[in-house]
């Protein structure tokens, strides 16, 4: 399982937190996937669910398109923390977002599957605890 996390630049006000609230992103270009995509329906779900003031400002479909745009500093991205792993981006990091999502791949997909229906592929846990 995988939490939804904040990515900022490490020089940024920020990246000394242990974990963000949604308050704490007030005021922030908000950086995440569309909410046609699995991750990005769940995180604004969750979001309203809070009713938290957050504007997302700018969305992709692609971690790299996030975290590229984190970097030269767009904005803030709130995307899962797989990207981050591969260290293609010294200058960022990731904070957990106390949103409280999380992604998990639920069933592996056969090279002979044809179609991945995301609702059965992936599961998305948006609750209070994250669990």
């Amino acid at each position: 399982m995988a939490d939804i996390g904040c990515v900022v630049p490490r020089n940024h006000r920020l990246a000394g937190y242990v974990a963000i609230e949604p308050e704490d992103l007030r005021g922030e270009v908000l950086i995440t996937f569309a909410e046609t995509t699995v991750i990005g329906f769940l995180l604004r779900e969750r979001l309203r669910q809070l009713d938290a003031p957050i504007n997302i400002s700018i969305t992709t479909n692609q971690a790299l398109v996030a975290c590229t745009l984190a970097a030269i500093g767009a904005g803030l991205s709130l995307i899962d923390p797989f990207l981050l792993l591969s260290d293609m981006f010294p200058s960022l990091m990731i904070i957990p977002h106390q949103a409280g999502c999380s992604t998990a791949p639920k069933d592996r997909v056969s090279a002979q599957s044809t179609a991945l229906d995301r609702r059965k592929g992936i599961r998305g846990d948006c609750q209070g605890d994250g669990q």
